[in-house]
């Protein structure tokens, strides 16, 4: 990860015009299910012992330098073996070899820049939302401890995964469950609790963790040195070509700060007050760009259902989905006829549309979407069995996904087990033979084409408007801070790059172009977003 080195580089004084390879970006060309690390590499690339512990265990003042140096000295050298021997193999596999000479090693600077920049944070909101979150806790103990009292005399902990297991399955008497995890709970809720009290104690419990987690993760969370938050991503992060974030520490940093900030939710209040503490600098605006209904368009392309794909553009296609489930037409369950806000049964269609496409089971099903319902507080649990009359309904809506795109997909895996996606990207799947391979398989198309369409963008931009820097990256979305004079002029640019069409014909499952439209929104803080045709710009009014 160069990112690391550069950042070091650049403290003293050195800058790089480009980066010429990372080991780690040409091993997740290759294979990207297989380890990075430069360790596994070494193992399997070259005939060099195991030596990455002599690094580690290093102690100055006591072992000799020479033990350091000639540990340096194997890094290098091994290094390059690795990539020379990378080379080889990606010349077998043509696409990849050309997606990481054209596209991906080109990625390294953009996401370096992505995290030395970083955002700019009203602390004063924090600290306010702090207070408000310590309240939330005191508010959710008092109920809980009030419901428990008719079970036990205890003051029960309930950050005690122990305790809460013999609250639940000991004096509640509820049938019990491997573990107290949010997915158990939330299926328990969904089938199996049937009492008032016991529902809502663990509804308590799950909102109890969620408080306290926002606040020990996110509002307590450092700022770096020079006030700005920032997040670390790792561009090899997944199987399936998307980035990963997580906080900044060691080594980067003597202690940990900043966030995660993929895993900050978007939805409900707690992704609202998280995202109102990030604001955009003096003279500058937040610009996002997202790509509408991305991975599901990739679906019915794949899945060759041109008359869905005509339905992303006409019609509210969640809406219609939600009335193959609950009933009425997709006039029903429309936003505009809801007063704008999105209704259960829409959101129900939204979910499971998405989760079809990729071969959910009916359990898993309901998992998700009574845990995103909770969250969204949205006032909805549905149960396992109606979950499965969810994917009935899908199938029967949509049977394409399964004998076209699904198929397709278990007759390309079954020859050699490799799956070739857009923009060059190459799989090698590992898995047993069945579902679990399967529903990985139906992955990594949709998700990788969408991810590299946004870092494509990127790309361009660190080129094309560089006073317009990419802050931050959420897989189907770009976040831009733009000079205000600049809003208009760039979003029509950066809009007409997202345009621009993504081939599929050298796909497992060649298809031809696909255009992904955009959605743009903008403002001075991260959660109070506006549409950008509805929005006034301060420098416009002044």
């Amino acid at each position: 990860n160069f990112k690391y080195d550069e950042d070091k580089l650049n403290r003293l004084g050195f800058y790089l015009h480009g980066l010429f390879a990372d080991t780690l970006i040409s091993q997740q060309c290759i294979s990207s299910e297989l380890p990075k690390g430069l360790g596994f590499q070494t193992s399997i690339y070259t005939r060099e012992p195991y030596y990455k512990d002599e690094g580690r265990d290093y102690i100055p003042g006591k072992d000799n330098i020479r033990d350091l140096l000639l540990y340096n000295c194997k890094d290098a050298a091994c290094t390059l073996e690795i990539f020379l021997a990378h080379l080889e193999e990606l010349n077998q596999i043509p696409q990849a070899l050309d997606s990481f000479l054209n596209f991906r090693r080109h990625l390294h600077k953009v996401y370096h820049r992505i995290e030395t920049i970083g955002f700019k944070t009203d602390d004063a909101k924090r600290q306010q939302l702090i207070e408000n979150y310590i309240a939330r806790l005191v508010d959710l103990e008092k109920e809980f401890r009030l419901i428990t009292l008719e079970y036990t005399e205890d003051l029960i902990n309930m950050a005690s995964p122990k305790r809460i297991d013999q609250l639940l399955y000991g004096e509640m008497k509820i049938p019990r469950r491997m573990g107290t995890g949010e997915e158990i709970l939330t299926a328990l809720m969904a089938n199996t609790v049937k009492k008032p009290e016991q529902k809502r104690a663990l509804e308590i419990i799950l909102k109890w963790r969620q408080v306290s987690k926002t606040l020990g993760t996110y509002l307590a969370a450092e700022n770096d040195y020079d006030g700005r938050m920032r997040t670390t991503y790792f561009i090899t992060g997944t199987e399936s070509f998307r980035t990963s974030t997580q906080v900044v520490k060691s080594p980067l940093r003597n202690k940990e700060i900043g966030w995660a900030l993929q895993t900050v939710t978007k939805h409900g209040d707690t992704g609202n007050d998280l995202r109102s503490i990030l604001v955009a600098d003096e003279g500058y605006v937040f610009i996002n760009i997202d790509q509408s209904q991305a991975e599901a368009r990739v679906c019915s392309l794949l899945a060759d259902d041109a008359e869905t794909l005509r339905y992303y553009d006409e019609i509210d296609i969640h809406a219609l989905t939600a009335a193959k489930i609950f009933g009425g037409t997709e006039e029903t369950w429309n936003k505009k006829n809801t007063g704008g806000k999105e209704s259960p049964e829409r959101f129900v269609g939204k979910m499971a549309r998405h989760a079809y496409h990729l071969g959910i089971q009916k359990r898993t099903l309901m998992i998700n979407i009574n845990t995103q319902a909770r969250s969204a507080k949205i006032n909805l649990n549905i149960s396992e069995w109606k979950a499965g009359e969810i994917l009935k309904a899908l199938q029967l809506m949509t049977p394409k996904i399964q004998t076209v795109f699904h198929a397709g997909i278990q007759e390309s895996i079954s020859q050699n087990r490799r799956l070739f996606g857009t923009f060059g990207a190459s799989f090698y799947l590992y898995e047993d033979w069945g579902n679990e391979l399967f529903k990985a398989a139906y992955s990594r198309i949709p998700q990788q084409t969408v991810s590299d369409k946004t870092k494509a963008v990127a790309i361009w931009a660190q080129k094309e408007i560089w006073d317009c820097p990419v802050v931050a990256e959420s897989h189907d979305a770009l976040l831009f801070l733009c000079p205000e004079r600049k809003a208009d002029e760039y979003v029509k640019r950066i809009q007409s790059e997202f345009a621009r069409p993504i081939d599929f014909s050298g796909c497992s499952l060649p298809r031809g172009n696909l255009v992904i439209p955009t959605d743009v929104e903008i403002g001075y803080d991260y959660e109070n977003l506006t549409k950008y045709s509805k929005f006034k710009l301060r420098s416009k009014t002044q």
